[in-house]
């Protein structure tokens, strides 16, 4: 009467066997088994197939089909013969297939749900590195409540166990327990409910309105799953893959967090369980002792004051938890597993001068020093850097309206050629003098001496979610240097110079932002375009001249701690730049200490002086000269005062 198909004890499929119709036993095998309509076309042939039979991943839902064709194809070429109960056995499984094949699977709908409960392993992947960490999440949908019980262990500190429990109610509050037990410590921060500022949340509203869509089928331990994809804030997707054959209600069983093409965190999710009948508790244990005081207690340098700061995924999951579609928070906290260690442990500063080589294009904005700089100012310069650390060569542009200017360093000179508007480009070479006469390549070398960068918490810089560092009254000039790093992009993605404490308002805030980064990459070719490029050489055609003196010297070009108010503001860039690239470890100090004091004037602005002719002292030419002299007599002996006459 039919079959019954089952995983385990539960039944995925039954088949039920119905009375043959009455014209099929009059039909003969071409009928039955020859083409089903006569216009029947090869399936490349068609460029717009109203259904496709997939046979293969990631569709694969169609392998019952697959593996019926398989053995029938196998029959003519093999000398054995299939057995006939398999044959019908391999048949009686397609049926019910059909289906999946040309419809996608419905979306599990998380917003009709009440209460959910899981948990999970983690892997979060940062700068090519794995870091595991497991744990379980309670969720209650109608209260817009959730705890997350995670642990790592193998951080900083130790082994470490955190409950965080958020309250999105009436009565919104955030409280997070960390337990440290290799120091034996414990601790328990309550917090005001985190808001956001109205341009982060209304980006958030929109990108909520996307639900879930279909992306593939796919086996995964052996389950056939669907697998549905969704945008989350700050440029991330969320991919959840559903046990299609589950009686548990949306179960899902893995997640996987994608950003610019690569998998950043992966979940494995384990006893998935959703009812209206989950219990969730989200009221702190008496015994964690949590209060808003913190004080200075031995936890203070993981931040846990800042908590909801500390992780801008964290702060995104919070808000959509309080004030969004109920089915959005779910995906949103389902992206914070495997966070929890990224969320109390300071991260470390890059280590950028232990890499070979980097390149990267910037703008530069500035605001006066009592404001606080724009999240996206308007640029008034833009250029390009690139280095190479192990041989010491540096190649920068800074461009503006008016001018632009090109500086390479080189171990034995610094060469710098000015293009400005209406003149022809100008060109100056000034000698560097060697330390030790030789470069050195030894990564370490070219380590900042200035004082670790102290972390600051995470800021959003565009759609990255960057580390900040601020190395404190660390320039030339007293300024306070401040660095931006994605960990999870390996990118650079900000520098600034603060003006020092106590500057009246004169000065200004300057802000880089980079684009374009590229570590372990020099390319000096595509900022200097020249054709004829030699590595680790002035370009032929810069027809560079050799500088004079300092300032006031009558040339345009010299090295001075105080640049003049008349220098180019794109020198003045290129100088700021070598500063806080020298403070930060992206230069080399030898390379950082002669370009953060590289002055540039408007070649234009300069008059040009000739050099005296050179003359023969024993040709018709010399017609009269002068010198000075000192003599002393007699050189031996008796010694009489020196004179001196002109």
């Amino acid at each position: 009467e039919g079959v019954q198909l089952r995983r385990g004890q539960h039944v995925v499929k039954t088949v039920r066997f119905l009375p043959g119709p009455d014209e099929a036993a009059g039909m003969g095998d071409e009928s039955i088994f020859g083409p089903p309509a006569q216009h029947c076309k090869p399936a490349k042939a068609v460029e717009d197939p109203l259904a496709r039979l997939e046979l293969k991943a990631p569709h694969r839902k169609s392998s019952a089909l697959n593996d019926l064709l398989l053995v029938l194809g196998d029959m003519e070429s093999s000398q054995e013969e299939w057995p006939r109960l398999f044959l019908a056995l391999c048949a009686i499984t397609v049926p019910g297939d059909v289906a999946v094949m040309i419809e996608d699977p419905e979306p599990p709908d998380f917003g009709k749900l009440g209460a959910l409960a899981f948990e999970y392993n983690a892997a979060v992947i940062t700068r090519g590195r794995e870091h595991s960490s497991g744990g379980s999440i309670w969720l209650d949908l109608a209260e817009r409540a959730f705890r997350l019980r995670g642990e790592a262990k193998k951080t900083k500190v130790g082994p470490l166990y955190m409950d965080l429990i958020a309250r999105g109610g009436a009565d919104a509050q955030v409280y997070a327990n960390v337990n440290l037990t290799l120091q034996n410590e414990q601790q328990c921060v309550a917090y005001d409910y985190p808001t956001l500022n109205a341009n982060v949340s209304d980006k958030l509203k929109v990108i909520a309105k996307q639900s879930l869509s279909f992306y593939a089928i796919s086996d995964f331990n052996g389950e056939d799953c669907g697998i549905f994809v969704a945008p989350l804030a700050r440029g991330r997707w969320i991919h959840i893959w559903v046990d299609l054959e589950s009686e548990n209600m949306h179960a899902i069983l893995r997640s996987e967090i994608h950003k610019s093409g690569r998998v950043i965190r992966s979940t494995d999710i384990l006893r998935w369980l959703a009812s209206d009948e989950v219990a969730v508790s989200v009221t702190p244990e008496r015994r964690w002792g949590c209060s808003k005081n913190v004080g200075a207690g031995q936890l203070a340098h993981l931040g846990l004051n800042q908590v909801h700061r500390r992780s801008i995924e964290l702060q995104d999951a919070l808000y959509a938890l309080r004030a969004l579609d109920r089915g959005f928070a779910v995906l949103e906290i389902l992206g914070l597993t495997g966070d929890v260690a990224i969320m109390v442990q300071e991260p470390e500063l890059p280590k950028l001068w232990k890499l070979p080589s980097m390149s990267f294009r910037y703008s530069l904005s500035v605001v006066p020093a009592d404001r606080q700089p724009p999240s996206d100012g308007n640029a008034i310069t833009s250029g390009s850097f690139a280095v190479d650390l192990q041989h010491g060569h540096v190649r920068m542009t800074a461009e503006d309206a008016d001018t632009t200017i090109s500086a390479i360093f080189e171990p034995d000179v610094l060469a710098v050629r000015v293009d400005e508007s209406k003149t022809p480009p100008r060109c100056l070479r000034l000698p560097v003098k060697q330390d030790n006469d030789s470069v050195s390549t030894d990564q370490d070398e070219n380590q900042p001496i200035a004082a670790a960068g102290i972390f600051d918490g995470v800021q959003a810089v565009g759609n990255q979610s960057c580390n900040r560092f601020t190395f404190l009254g660390t320039g030339a000039h007293a300024e306070s240097v401040e660095l931006w790093f994605d960990q999870e992009e390996d990118t650079l993605c900000r520098l600034s110079m603060r003006p020092p404490a106590g500057d009246t308002g004169s000065g200004y805030w300057a802000v880089i932002t980079v684009r374009r980064w590229e570590a372990s990459a020099y390319h000096p070719a595509s900022i200097f375009s020249e054709g004829e490029y030699s590595e680790g050489q002035v370009p032929d055609d810069w027809d560079c001249q050799e500088a004079g003196g300092g300032p006031g010297s009558g040339s345009w070009l010299s090295l001075a701690p105080q640049a003049p108010p008349d220098t180019l503001p794109t020198a003045a860039v290129l100088a700021k730049l070598a500063e806080a690239s020298g403070v930060v470890g992206l230069l080399p100090p030898r390379a950082a200490n002669t370009l953060s004091r590289l002055v540039a004037l408007a070649p234009s602005k300069v008059p040009t002086t000739s050099p005296a002719p050179k003359i023969n002292i024993f040709g018709p030419g010399l017609e009269m000269f002068s010198f000075s002299f000192t003599s002393r007599y007699p050189l031996q002996q008796h010694r009489s005062p020196a004179s001196s006459a002109s």
